[in-house]
């Protein structure tokens, strides 16, 4: 990942046309254990779902949200501490 390190938060859907959440978050986990996810869906479910929490995804936010939900999330989600992974990840949470 040519920039990864400039990376601090990743946004993005949980149902997308040629991947799917948990598996763009796996993928993701792979290549930087550290990254903060953040992922929106149209499903109010997707964000208790126990595939989600054993991500450890930082933040799920349930559509349709207002701009100032969705900076709200952002802001708490790059203001709490880095998330702290093995490569697995199997989470050393706070």
């Amino acid at each position: 990942m040519q920039h990864g390190p400039e990376i601090q938060l990743i946004l993005t859907d949980m149902a997308m046309p040629f991947i799917d959440g948990p598996t763009l978050v796996r993928t993701l986990r792979r290549m930087n254990p550290q990254i903060r996810i953040l992922i929106s869906t149209g499903r109010y479910d997707d964000c208790r779902s126990a595939e989600l929490k054993g991500l450890h995804v930082e933040a799920c936010l349930p559509q349709p949200y207002t701009r100032q939900q969705l900076l709200a999330s952002i802001h708490q989600t790059l203001r709490d501490p880095a998330p702290r992974y093995e490569s697995d990840p199997h989470p050393y949470r706070r």
